[in-house]
């Protein structure tokens, strides 16, 4: 919209380029971007220009990592080749006093001390020339008819390391803090501080720290997880026909609650539902895929918390829901009310653990006695593997495994295959 209208619009994904030693340099690059058709066209805008890129240079050079130590090794490389020499004992004066040891190490520091103020004093000349460079830039483009602010859009910066993100703030706000130039930032806040925190303390007042960078704060209203997954099966459909679940579930709806009961951010959202599409693609057997069961056991995965198949099962699951926040309910329902018939309403936990439960000593064991709705419902599509897989047969002392045993093994596989955003 911006550009509609003829502004000059900066973009800058952090995440891709946090690998800088310095922001700055990332920020520079996507204005040089923005700008390029006008400085191609007009010379002033170009000569001015190209000194704020000069200046900016200047800057992120200075910063450096360790490009202060090393000017000051160039002021008192001898000096500090000499102390090295007392420290370990060489050299013709190991009877050197502590007072002269003393004096070497006063005149080493004020050296370094000289040199230290003096780079200071040129990194604010060279931050004033940048922001005077790149005003009078602009001043140029007003002059030109340019429409003004330029505008610098700043993506995935909760994504990147804290000392990166926290580096990108700082550059932002004293080396663009001028009229005419405005930056907007889109980002989780709430993990954004996490980066701050991580920086400067767990009891460091991130909030108030990150309030001093922004002048006006919107927050979006929560976009309905339901409408965000009818996008990704518009976008990217499962298969409804190797997909297995109660007769009166639907598959989105179950989907968008187990989101809900979990608390999964839309990113998390996204990369569970990728490693689903993944296995329910590559699925080329005449079995249906048990999405209750696969699905719990992909969030997991993809949090990368330990869920075992065995007694803890269900306990885990639940666990990992309240690590997450999630909300206190997650159900399916079995029978239907209608016509007076009995109906059952249960934990989805509860039926992806019956799974677990009934295929751990294997196909030609399963307990037929159950009389919960639910668990009958488990039995029969175990019953009708058994029956597809191994024709009710088996070998004397072998023990026909069911395939949703080897379910952590394609989630795994898929998990090393689902794009990253």
């Amino acid at each position: 919209m911006l550009r509609t209208d003829g502004f000059l619009v900066a973009e800058v994904n952090a995440w891709q380029d946090d690998h800088a030693d310095d922001p700055l340099l990332s920020v520079m690059d996507a204005i040089d971007q923005a700008v390029a058709p006008l400085v191609k066209r007009e010379t002033r805008a170009r000569d001015r220009w190209n000194e704020a890129k000069r200046a900016g240079a200047a800057i992120a050079v200075a910063a450096a990592k360790g490009a202060t130590v090393q000017v000051a090794k160039r002021v008192i490389g001898s000096g500090m080749d000499e102390i090295g020499k007392i420290l370990s004992g060489e050299g013709p004066n190991l009877d050197k006093t502590a007072e002269d040891l003393a004096k070497s190490f006063g005149d080493i520091i004020d050296e370094q001390g000289k040199a230290l103020l003096a780079t200071f004093r040129e990194g604010k000349r060279t931050i004033a020339r940048f922001r005077q460079s790149l005003s009078e830039f602009l001043e140029v483009a007003a002059s030109k008819n340019q429409p003004l602010p330029l505008f610098v859009l700043i993506d995935e910066l909760d994504r990147c390391r804290p000392p990166f993100a926290i580096a990108m703030l700082e550059r932002v706000k004293h080396l663009f803090e001028m009229d005419q130039v405005v930056f907007v930032a889109a980002t989780d806040t709430v993990q954004l501080s996490y980066s701050v925190s991580a920086v400067y303390g767990a009891e460091f007042n991130s909030q108030g720290y990150l309030a001093r960078f922004f002048n006006r704060t919107y927050y979006f209203d929560r976009v309905s997880k339901k409408d965000f997954l009818e996008g990704l099966f518009a976008k990217m459909p499962l298969d409804p026909t190797k997909i297995s679940l109660p007769a009166q579930t639907n598959l989105a709806t179950y989907l968008s609650e187990g989101f809900d009961f979990f608390g999964l951010a839309l990113r998390d959202i996204e990369q569970v539902y990728d490693i689903l599409r993944s296995v329910t693609t590559a699925w080329s057997g005449r079995l249906k895929i048990e999405i209750c069961l696969l699905f719990p056991i992909a969030v997991a995965h993809q949090q990368r918390y330990p869920v075992a198949f065995d007694g803890d099962f269900a306990a885990a699951l639940n666990r990992l829901s309240q690590k997450l926040g999630g909300t206190a309910t997650w159900t399916i329902k079995f029978g239907s009310d209608d016509y007076g018939r009995q109906s059952e309403s249960i934990p989805a936990v509860m039926l992806a653990t019956e799974f677990v439960k009934q295929s751990e000593r294997g196909l030609n064991k399963i307990n037929h006695e159950v009389t919960a709705m639910h668990a009958k419902w488990v039995v029969q599509r175990l019953s009708e593997e058994f029956a597809i897989d191994y024709g009710n047969t088996y070998q004397t002392g072998s023990k026909p495994e069911s395939i949703i045993r080897r379910y952590p093994d394609f989630v795994r596989s898929a998990g090393r295959l689902i794009h990253r955003h």
